[in-house]
């Protein structure tokens, strides 16, 4: 098989939009071969890097050598390949913290698995208050504690909130040289193709439609509380499938998607704070993927 002369590592972040993209390519995965681009499946991509992502211990030679044959299986044999996976970032409750996803430093052991070849790197980011909500929804799925880290982030929020500038920063001191690119998940919403071609350097004329993932379905205030309401003592696969029963029994339908998360002074300041960022991220010509409008 060729060796891969290009990578094009989208890293995430969380809650913007990265199982479409993951589901949308892997139905495309065919066509875009033929066009010399080789989409990793998402879900077994998971399956051969958890094993090397266990953050804050010691590297061990044996797993990362076997997440590089993992890869190599995965390949369909175009020399360019794209990959994405938000977890490389951290886990959802990582937006709670400061800074946000503290652990990407692990990234430097992945940057091995992909040396030898040109890399190009992506982000895709968020307002800070659909971000953050979000996150908490997910959360609420794998641990009791989801209301405590959601208290923590507000008692510090006006103070230090999280910053998307910041983290492009940390990631590029793990991928000195490597160039980046950046969208936004509104953009993506409203326009995903100028941004899917951005990342695997192609131009697609058009896109398959999907439905949009049940799992990525906004719950209501209703079965927020319901889920706040379980036992804390669940193991955490049945705590996972009932909150995912909660969810879908009890969908959002009308009422604000932030409702009982996050005041309307915090939604504005938070949304304030991306504006900000944005702006400086755009100081940065080609920094940004731009969606035109209309």
């Amino acid at each position: 098989m060729t060796p891969v002369r290009e990578w094009r590592i989208h890293l995430g972040a969380h809650k913007t939009a990265t199982t479409h993209l993951q589901d949308l390519l892997a139905a495309m995965r065919p066509a875009l071969a033929e066009q010399g681009v080789d989409f990793l499946p998402h879900p077994q991509i998971r399956d051969v890097l958890r094993p090397t992502w266990q953050r804050g211990r010691r590297p061990i030679p044996l797993r990362m050598r076997a997440a590089a044959r993992g890869l190599g299986r995965l390949r369909g044999g175009p020399p360019r390949v794209a990959l994405s996976e938000e977890n490389l970032l951290g886990y959802p409750h990582d937006a709670f913290s400061d800074p946000v996803y503290p652990h990407a430093g692990w990234l430097r052991r992945f940057r091995r698995l992909t040396r030898g070849a040109e890399r190009a790197l992506f982000l895709s980011i968020r307002s800070y208050d659909g971000f953050l909500v979000s996150a908490f929804y997910e959360h609420m799925r794998f641990a009791p504690n989801a209301g405590a880290l959601l208290a923590a982030m507000r008692a510090r929020l006006r103070a230090r909130p999280p910053s998307w500038p910041d983290l492009l920063a940390r990631l590029r001191r793990i991928f000195p040289g490597s160039p980046f690119r950046i969208w936004r998940y509104e953009d993506y919403a409203r326009a995903p193709l100028p941004i899917v071609n951005a990342y695997l350097g192609l131009s697609l004329e058009r896109l398959p439609t999907l439905e949009r993932p049940e799992q990525t379905v906004s719950p209501s205030a209703a079965a927020i509380a319901h889920c706040a309401a379980l036992d804390p003592g669940l193991p955490g696969p049945e705590r996972y499938r009932r909150v995912n029963e909660i969810y879908a029994a009890h969908p959002r339908a009308g009422a604000p998607f932030h409702e009982g998360v996050l005041s309307e002074a915090e939604r504005d300041f938070l949304a304030g704070r991306y504006a900000e960022d944005c702006a400086r991220l755009r100081q940065e010509p080609g920094l940004m993927i731009e969606v035109p409008r209309g």
